[in-house]
């Protein structure tokens, strides 16, 4: 056979379920340098996440890079294991904050977690990773234990005085490892003291093999129940779990019980609380119904919320059940970079694809998002502007003053707090404001990728022959209206629930159609303006980035000059002390909105206060290996950076109106060349010549190269 051959057979090789055994005693021997080998079912699912480690910033998506940075410094991980459940990171953090206090023995190890959520949350996503991360995971166990149950429960039929012994022979930490040890199943307990039918004369321990099984959900460790599969009990499925994952499928939506009978679900109270299994384990020999069998399981249940209340409603003692279980909410994604990176995951495992416009996916993530956010007019700022700070995007935006008791005013005794000392909003604040309500419904994401699915369909069927095919941005907005407006007209007919007809509405108004070139353009177009303003600046001044530091570095170093008195100051760029420039900090202070002399010498005055602020804030945010890797830059101050942006803003517009006006013939030669190389950046950003030329037309069309705002 050839190496190549060879080669392939290896590749094809697979782990075996057993990976080894050792003797009882040389088991407790290693726990001392490996106790995680008598982990709890959740010590073990913890650990097999964190294994798989943290989402690589440098290896992911550009666009996706603010977000995550801004969870690092929030101390919200992004757990590889969870990646691909596109915007989790904030439920998988509570979920993890679960099992991690149930691995240290907290009460949690006694409830099963329920997450709740409408369709297409990413309910099932969540727990098929959790499945997936415990997929060849070892675990040890009694050698032909029906449960795999963890071999430290065998000590639990010792007395006293022989733990004491074990102990001090074994080490202290032996007692720390009991303390989550189960009373053994009557199987082991045979096995022990039974030869057959015949009791032993001598049981030992000394006597039992332990093996490092992996868990599988094709052999043990990884189970599945749900109330509408036929022959199978929730009782055989929480055996099959034992020592891994026990998963529950929609499992409170079954339908009600007849008079005299005990809802199979009862069997789960003894399986959180109790950690045990009522009946016991049927070996031939021991009496099930008198014997219990131990449990280390993690359960995890989903749902959605009208299931659970009407369980619940119906249970004669309801805290039986909540007091058992940890409820999650599972909300709709509500990170625009995330729902983009959802889309392109999906488009990946299609056989052909359009050609798509750099912006067209972000089109529909807007919709999409901006229908999960709502529209609560009570929530500051607006959606759009939420929308780009839960993505990353540092903005600054000013909190409003609480309200007083002198007269109705703001601030103290009714007066407006000077903008240099204004408090400003942070992600945190805006999910507090939001509530837990945000996500709970909207265009789910099953909708979106049928959308997707269907756009990909007719973007490969249109233009004209032998031309690609493309998706433009302003093509997929008016695939959305078209979508909507479908649903709209079928929801006459059909029905629909009350939440469906308020996301119709909802999307019906951020898609509407501008009546003339002069009218203000609704939510979703608005936000394409935007974005594509943003662009046109960003090719034609690559060096945009650069002039930004510049600046920045201008203005700290003349405003620490002017709010130290001097008039001088030494220009490292120029080498000599040139006089302090105040034309220029004036211009920069009208742009952040700063007009009165108090106001301007007030925020001059507090530049270095506000790096060590802001500094400390994020150093308080992240962990001290963190806090060493903050960078200050010309974003580091929001408002400063907004003046600096507005003054090159408004200076590229101008090269940006002529360029674009102006016929080829008619431009100098630097004009001519600016525009060739510009045009090539539009390409390097991913347009074709097809869906570039719609994006110029549209932009000279409604001269984008001039504020929105």
């Amino acid at each position: 056979m050839s190496n190549h051959g060879n080669e392939l057979i290896e590749l094809l090789g697979l782990d075996a379920l057993h990976a080894g055994s050792m003797n009882y005693p040389d088991f407790l021997q290693v726990l001392k340098e490996h106790p995680e080998y008598a982990d709890t079912a959740a010590g073990s699912l913890v650990r097999a996440v964190k294994s798989k480690g943290l989402v690589d910033l440098t290896k992911t998506a550009p666009e996706r890079i603010p977000y995550l940075e801004m969870l690092q410094m929030m101390r919200i991980p992004a757990y590889k294991a969870f990646d691909h459940v596109r915007g989790s990171q904030r439920v998988v953090a509570g979920i993890m904050k679960h099992f991690e206090a149930a691995a240290g023995n907290g009460y949690q190890l006694r409830q099963m977690l329920t997450l709740i959520g409408g369709p297409g949350s990413g309910k099932s996503f969540l727990v098929d990773a959790l499945a997936a991360v415990l997929e060849g995971q070892i675990v040890y166990t009694v050698a032909g234990c029906p449960l795999h149950e963890n071999p430290l429960n065998l000590l639990r039929l010792l007395k006293q005085e022989q733990l004491e012994k074990l102990a001090a022979h074994l080490g202290p930490h032996i007692n720390e490892l009991m303390k989550a040890t189960l009373e053994p199943c009557a199987h082991c307990f045979r096995q022990l003291m039974f030869d057959g039918e015949t009791p032993r004369e001598t049981p030992n321990l000394s006597n039992i093999t332990v093996n490092a099984l992996r868990l599988s959900s094709r052999n043990a460790g990884v189970s599945v129940w749900s109330p509408s599969t036929q022959g199978n009990s929730l009782k055989t499925a929480l055996q099959d779990g034992s020592r891994g994952l026990v998963r529950l499928v929609e499992a409170f939506s079954a339908k009600g019980i007849k008079p005299g009978e005990v809802s199979e679900l009862q069997i789960l109270l003894e399986a959180t609380e109790g950690r045990r299994i009522p009946g016991g384990v049927s070996d031939g020999h021991s009496n099930e119904a008198k014997s219990y069998s131990p449990f280390d399981g993690v359960i995890v249940a989903e749902t959605n919320k009208g299931s659970w209340d009407a369980f619940i409603a119906a249970q004669p003692d309801p805290d039986a059940f909540t007091r058992r279980n940890r409820i999650m909410t599972v909300t709709y994604n509500t990170v625009r970079t995330e729902e983009v990176q959802a889309y392109t995951d999906f488009m990946k495992n299609l056989h052909a694809v359009p050609h798509m416009d750099p912006l067209a996916l972000k089109v529909a993530a807007t919709l999409a998002v901006a229908s999960r956010m709502g529209d609560d007019t009570s929530v500051e700022p607006d959606l759009i502007t939420r929308m780009r700070m839960y993505e990353g995007e540092r903005i600054s935006v000013t909190k409003k003053p609480a309200p007083t008791p002198y007269g109705g005013g703001y601030g103290t005794y009714g007066s407006q707090p000077k903008p240099a000392d204004a408090e400003k909003v942070n992600v945190s604040d805006l999910w507090k404001a939001a509530g837990e309500q945000e996500g709970t419904y909207g265009l789910n994401m099953g909708f979106m990728l049928s959308f997707i699915s269907q756009v990909v369909d007719v973007g490969l069927t249109m233009g004209p022959p032998h031309k690609p095919k493309c998706v433009s941005a302003l093509t997929m907005l008016n695939f959305l209206r078209q979508r909507i407006g479908s649903w709209a007209q079928t929801a006459k007919t059909v029905g629909v629930t009350k939440q469906e007809e308020k996301v119709i509405e909802r999307c019906l108004s951020y898609l509407k159609e501008i009546e003339s070139l002069s009218s203000t353009p609704a939510l979703v177009e608005k936000e394409y303006r935007r974005l594509l303003r943003a662009q046109l600046l960003q090719v034609f001044a690559p060096t945009y980035e650069q002039r930004a530091a510049e600046d920045f570095d201008t203005y700290v170093l003349h405003a620490r000059a002017f709010a130290g008195g001097k008039s001088k100051v030494f220009d490292p760029r120029h080498r000599a002390e040139i006089d302090v420039n105040v034309k220029f900090l004036d211009e920069m202070d009208s742009a952040q909105g700063l007009y009165s002399r108090e106001d301007r010498e007030r925020f001059r005055g507090s530049v270095d206060a506000k790096f060590n602020q802001i500094v400390r804030a994020q150093a308080q945010q992240a962990g001290e290996e963190e806090a060493n890797q903050i960078v200050i830059d010309w974003r580091t101050i929001p408002e400063l950076a907004k003046a600096i942006s507005s003054k090159l803003d408004a200076e590229i517009a101008k090269k940006v109106e002529r360029i674009l006006t102006v016929q080829v013939a008619d431009l100098a030669e630097d004009e001519k060349k600016l525009r060739s190389e510009s045009m090539q950046r539009f390409r390097d950003l991913g347009y074709c010549d097809v869906c570039l030329e719609q994006a110029l037309n549209y932009s000279k069309d409604h001269k984008l190269w001039i504020s929105q705002s």
